[in-house]
């Protein structure tokens, strides 16, 4: 195909597109009134992480849903969005002559707008899956931000009850690849809180056991290389016990952040896989001054009977020589290597 004819076509794409934003962009929008206030008032008022405001919505039912969901679409100005996405696809194919002549896209200006909407609607996800379907358009919104808000609706309370186990099982397995390509990105929060969604996917254990292995090791932080851990012994406790896993897990044992390393500890234990590794590094684990840490460590050491000859003798000098947490945790390691 001759160039010229190309780049007719897509000249003629591109103008199309920007007459129809300049349209969007003249055309006042409508603004209902909500309680006697307009709309428009009420998103614009809204703040990050205020618990009366998240109470205060609550309250608004599905009609305050509405209206959140409203001022979400309102904000993503598909129109821009779509000229944004066009020029950065269709300028490089043009001749400079032409594509130094189009108009600039307008920066993304609404993101901490659709990102205080989608964190209050994340909020009120503990109690409603009103706000399903605009988290599930917000889970594919162009700022990673956003979409690590959207990720956090779907394991909202981290329990038995978090609104992924409650949607429709069809909805749930369409929208596991969005959830798996959030392992790869690049921004921490999002990559977070996508393996934490991913651990309540156990019917795709198997299949998801690549992706958090490789989080576990590509991921900047060792908190989410933690969550991914999780999610890992969640979905696929058996390839959790392997050695290379395990031997992930045990680096972060090690992390100075007591946090990081309590919750290795608290993985070993409930693993209680490849005890040639985990044996020792959790004997060590015992002498750190972490309050936190060390004691988590003694008490896993209960998970491993099979390696009582040389851990039975660690922890009673621990519980004669400790206190509090320490000497608690050691007794208790000790009842259930029947000791």
């Amino acid at each position: 195909m001759k160039r010229g004819p190309v780049i007719l076509s897509v000249l003629v794409s591109f103008v199309f597109i920007a007459l129809v934003a300049l349209i969007v962009a003249f055309k006042p929008p409508r603004d209902p009134l909500f309680l006697g206030v307009p709309e428009s008032q009420w998103i614009a008022e809204l703040k990050y992480h205020d618990s009366e405001q998240t109470e205060a919505w609550r309250g608004y039912g599905d009609e305050g849903v509405a209206v959140l969901s409203r001022g979400y679409y309102q904000a993503c100005r598909p129109m821009a969005l779509a000229y944004r996405r066009a020029y950065r696809e269709i300028s490089p194919l043009l001749p400079d002559l032409i594509a130094s002549r189009l108009p600039h896209p307008k920066g993304d200006v609404t993101r901490s707008l659709r990102m205080r909407i989608v964190s209050l609607l994340t909020n009120l996800g503990h109690q409603s899956l009103s706000p399903l379907p605009t988290v599930v358009d917000a889970l594919k919104d162009e700022d990673h931000s956003v979409r690590g808000w959207a990720a956090t609706f779907f394991s909202a309370g981290e329990g038995e009850e978090a609104p992924i186990t409650r949607i429709d099982s069809t909805l749930k397995a369409e929208l596991l690849p969005l959830f798996v390509a959030g392992l790869s990105t690049r921004d921490s929060p999002f990559r977070n809180n996508c393996a934490v969604v991913l651990r309540y996917y156990p019917e795709a254990g198997e299949d998801l056991a690549p992706a958090l292995l490789s989080a576990m090791v590509t991921s900047k932080g060792n908190h989410t290389r933690m969550t991914a851990a999780t999610a890992l012994r969640f979905v696929a406790l058996e390839r959790a016990k392997q050695a290379d896993a395990v031997g992930k897990v045990i680096e972060i044992l090690n992390d100075p952040d007591a946090q990081n390393s309590h919750r290795a500890a608290e993985w070993l234990e409930k693993v209680a896989g490849s005890p040639e590794l985990s044996v020792p590094a959790l004997i060590e684990a015992t002498t750190f001054e972490s309050s936190l840490t060390a004691p988590r460590a003694a008490r896993a050491l209960g998970s491993f009977p099979e390696w009582r000859e040389k851990t039975i003798p660690v922890l009673e000098n621990l519980a004669a020589t400790q206190t509090g947490w320490m000497k608690r945790y050691s007794e208790l390691a000790l009842e259930r290597l029947g000791h």
